[in-house]
């Protein structure tokens, strides 16, 4: 979920254009990297784990997501202390909470005028 008030707070700078442009980069990049953190889970690479959710932690803020963020933020954690405590609860809770990220903000590409 996108809190739009942040969305325009930390992107409102931006001409739509730019804004277009990030959003499109995120949504297609997004499946590889979502890939790329459900392998790391898997094979309990938690160093790996930490650097995408990292890097997925500051995307999903950028865009004013509400959960995802956060829940970014537990994996990173989880990567940087190499302990694997409730990874296995938190990866598919932030799976869930980017279904809705994703979803609005092909919505907002969708808006767009050419």
């Amino acid at each position: 979920m996108i809190d739009w008030n942040l969305f325009s707070a930390y992107l409102g700078n931006l001409d739509k254009d730019q804004v277009s442009d990030i959003i499109g980069t995120f949504v297609e990049s997004y499946p590889a990297q979502l890939g790329m953190l459900k392998a790391a889970v898997a094979g309990k690479n938690l160093a790996r784990v930490g650097d995408i959710a990292h890097d997925l932690k500051a995307n999903t803020a950028t865009f004013g997501a509400t959960v995802a963020p956060d829940l970014a933020f537990r994996l990173e954690m989880i990567g940087k202390s190499l302990e694997e405590d409730r990874m296995d609860e938190v990866f598919p809770a932030f799976e869930a909470a980017m279904e809705p990220v994703i979803r609005e903000l092909k919505a907002y590409l969708v808006k767009q005028p050419a």
